[in-house]
């Protein structure tokens, strides 16, 4: 039978009977098609060699910030005689100074989109420029004052910070919608398998070699990452979002 028109209640529970409580029953069209719904094969997400590019590059990176943010203290007090306030008085800078710049490495990539670019391109590009800087933690060994220190730390953060979303923008660009999630959940599993890694052994490796041999090898690690990055991308393009991986 029709309800009465002043019924709201009587709308309401025939709309939850019909289940439409709550819904858009005529969304907007944006002139996106819909992503077809069907289950996630692993087997042709492994396929995807763009996939492999950004897990290796991400993998051979991170042992930068694990000892970025768990071990900066130890090397601040131990390398430099900080105490534990005047670490807590200069530790907030790196994470700030990133903050402020985090915006830089997107509109870079953005430009050059503007340019003509590929998507994907354009940030492999910035994140190989960026890079470089990863390099500055060669300086460490020979600081003899907090400011270098910290200015170089502040410089990992920054290069951490851009990789992590521009890597995340380069998924995105390079791989079909319904697999991006599935593949961000494997990049953060293996970020935490190599998390953990390092922390079990580089605290025996540190005290075996030295801060010294530590700094020169993790300085290595993010101009490694960005030649993986050349490898993937940029020595073979990359199939688009739309191609069957190989």
């Amino acid at each position: 039978a029709p309800l009465h028109p002043r019924s709201a209640g009587a709308r309401r529970a025939q709309d939850h009977a019909q289940g439409k409580d709550g819904l858009d029953q005529n969304p907007p069209d944006y002139g996106v098609p819909p992503a077809p719904r069907r289950a996630v094969a692993w087997r042709e997400l492994l396929g995807f060699r763009a996939l492999w590019g950004i897990l290796l590059a991400r993998v051979v990176a991170e042992p930068v910030y694990v000892f970025y943010t768990n071990w900066q203290p130890g090397f601040l007090q131990e390398g430099l005689g900080m105490t534990l306030a005047d670490v807590g008085r200069y530790a907030w800078i790196p994470p700030v100074a990133s903050s402020v710049l985090a915006i830089f490495g997107g509109l870079a990539s953005d430009r050059l989109v503007k340019r003509g670019m590929a998507p994907a391109r354009s940030r492999t590009v910035v994140m190989q420029a960026l890079a470089l800087l990863g390099a500055a933690l060669w300086l460490l060994p020979f600081s003899k004052n907090w400011a270098l220190a910290i200015g170089v730390f502040a410089c990992i953060h920054m290069v951490y910070a851009q990789w992590n979303n521009l890597g995340a923008a380069l998924i995105a660009d390079s791989l079909p919608r319904e697999f991006t999630g599935t593949a961000f959940g494997v990049l953060n599993f293996l970020i935490g398998v190599v998390g953990a890694v390092v922390n079990l052994g580089i605290g025996a490796l540190i005290q075996a070699f030295g801060y010294g041999t530590i700094f020169a090898v993790l300085g290595l690690l993010y101009p490694l990452a960005a030649v993986v990055l050349w490898w993937f991308y940029a020595r073979v393009p990359t199939p688009r979002q739309t191609d069957a991986p190989a």
